[in-house]
């Protein structure tokens, strides 16, 4: 049975930029990168994890991004299946600690109830490489 333990987490990169003028709608566009590198035992991995959300209208009158990267035990792991389900284990294990972070930081510059989306990953979507792994760090 396949387990997925966060162990350690960092906010790796911030940028936030609030122009906005006035109160009132604005329309966001976002975007997403997510990468899980394994260990060579399979038993560790590393996720970078880049959320952005920008004003439609003006991307320089709201910007905001983020980047976590966290560091995950692994237990069960034995098939690409597997490490496609765990790869969507540690997106939403790191995902609240971003979507926290990047609220805060938009909530403290008039910005409350700021959320980013959080992506429904299938495991289907998943391309798993295979590179020379080393061991995963922070």
């Amino acid at each position: 049975m396949l387990n997925v333990t966060l162990m350690s987490q960092r906010v790796q990169e911030l940028h936030f930029t609030n122009h906005i003028a006035v109160s009132g709608k604005i329309d966001l566009s976002n975007s997403f990168n997510f990468h899980v590198t394994f260990s060579e035992d399979n038993h560790s991995c590393r996720a970078e994890l880049y959320q952005s959300a920008k004003s439609k209208a003006d991307p320089e009158q709201l910007f905001l991004s983020g980047t976590i990267v966290g560091l995950f035990h692994v237990d069960g792991l034995e098939t690409e299946q597997d490490k496609r389900m765990a790869h969507i284990a540690c997106y939403d294990q790191l995902f609240p600690y971003l979507q926290s972070t990047l609220s805060f930081v938009a909530a403290g510059s008039g910005l409350p109830g700021f959320l980013l989306p959080k992506r429904a990953l299938r495991p289907e979507q998943i391309v798993i490489n295979h590179p020379a792994a080393s061991a995963p760090h922070l």
